[in-house]
């Protein structure tokens, strides 16, 4: 049966982007908003899990079809979890900078002409934006070189979270083969959606045998609890995605204009219950990011970088960055205290970024010796869950 790629974004959910097939349409609706394609004839994901044809599969282990087991490295089996869709789908697909319909249509992109994609990516356009791969490369050059390249060495293994196609792990390989060609890196990496998940582990098969690297898996997942603590010589991400609406107005989402719009009114004004919001959205914020700092940490073996690239300051600092964290965030003992961050305070640096001039670096190390793993000591609940979930993607 033949079928043409469906032009909406939504109906691109309901086909297999690997090996570009169709797996299932048409769409069925099951619920306000959500939409969960039905069942064609054959279902490769059943025949991937043994089970029979007639058999029923739960719409979460479609969304869920990539990597399901990354293989064994230094002892270590890493088991990608199912994504957990089960409150109300459309909180993780709705925001106009984290748009499903953009990764999968670059991800259709990319299947159409694998081969071109490999030999043309570094003159494309990079992560959405207008400039090419080797722009940013130009442009993150002293930063991996300097931060990366002294603290790997042959048999290293490598987490970024959040790695979009994989490609800004290809350029910090390319940089640190500037320096020094190491052998037997292994990377691993997680990214939201799970068609993108399937091409970035078919991408990085192919491009990561050029400098001697492997591929542990990339999952597609919205959490690191699954990762084993102490577990890689050194974690990153390039781009944090920052609460859009801390304070979960729950704003129309067809465009991120309308909560823009918003929080630079409470910005603006002066009044006591502007300067109250303000407050609180940035300690929701500051909160949001404590959080995911303390998960990469925690994955680190003890002594190694966690690397943080593109960090955004405050909405109401630079609304251009839609929101982050001041570079005093990272240095104080409260933060630290708050956080349980197991971190050498002596360790940290900070760089303004060369590409947008209007975000920064960070680096920090684990403590050598670490104590066992406390919870952040805020309740995380206070975070507003929908907002969280609503993301944007500078990863690479």
């Amino acid at each position: 049966m033949s079928e043409s790629k469906p032009q909406n974004g939504r109906a691109l959910l309901g086909w297999k982007i690997f090996e570009g097939q169709p797996l299932f349409l048409p769409e069925a609706t099951a619920g306000p908003g959500v939409a969960i394609p039905t069942i064609l004839d054959v279902d490769p994901m059943k025949t991937i899990l043994g089970m029979p044809q007639s058999s029923s599969v739960p719409p979460v282990w479609l969304l869920s079809v990539a990597c399901l087991v990354l293989p064994r490295v230094l002892g270590l089996e890493l088991v990608c979890p199912r994504l957990n869709l089960d409150d109300n789908s459309t909180n993780y697909y709705p925001n106009a900078l984290f748009r499903p319909d953009r990764i999968l249509n670059e991800t259709w992109s990319i299947q159409e002409n694998f081969t071109g994609f490999l030999e043309t990516f570094q003159t494309r356009t990079y992560d959405y934006s207008r400039h090419s791969y080797l722009y940013y490369k130009a442009g993150m050059h002293h930063w991996k070189s300097t931060r990366f390249h002294p603290y790997l060495q042959n048999g290293s293994s490598i987490y970024q979270h959040d790695c979009g196609f994989g490609l800004n792990f290809i350029m910090t390989l390319a940089t640190m083969a500037e320096e020094q060609v190491f052998h037997n890196l292994t990377f691993y990496g997680d990214t939201l959606v799970p068609q993108q998940a399937n091409l970035t582990n078919r991408i990085l098969q192919a491009l990561l045998p050029r400098f001697n690297a492997t591929l542990g898996g990339i999952c597609a997942t919205n959490t690191l609890d699954f990762v084993p603590s102490d577990s890689f010589d050194l974690v990153y991400a390039s781009g944090l995605d920052p609460l859009l609406d801390p304070l979960n107005f729950n704003l129309p989402v067809e465009s991120y204009r309308d909560t823009y719009d918003y929080y630079s009114e409470i910005c603006r004004l002066d009044t006591w219950k502007d300067q109250k919001l303000r407050e609180i959205a940035q300690q929701r914020q500051n909160d949001w990011f404590g959080a995911k700092v303390h998960q990469l940490l925690r994955i680190a073996k003890p002594g190694a970088p966690i690397i943080l690239e593109l960090v955004s300051h405050p909405f109401c600092e630079k609304p251009f960055t839609l929101g982050g964290v001041s570079q005093d965030f990272w240095t104080r003992r409260d933060t630290h205290e708050r956080y349980h961050w197991d971190v050498d305070l002596d360790s940290i640096d900070m760089v303004r970024d060369r590409i947008y001039g209007q975000r920064y670096h960070v680096f920090l190390r684990k403590h050598s010796s670490t104590a066992p793993t406390l919870a952040p000591s805020f309740d995380q609940d206070d975070l507003p869950i929908a907002a969280a979930k609503r993301r944007h993607s500078f990863g690479g």
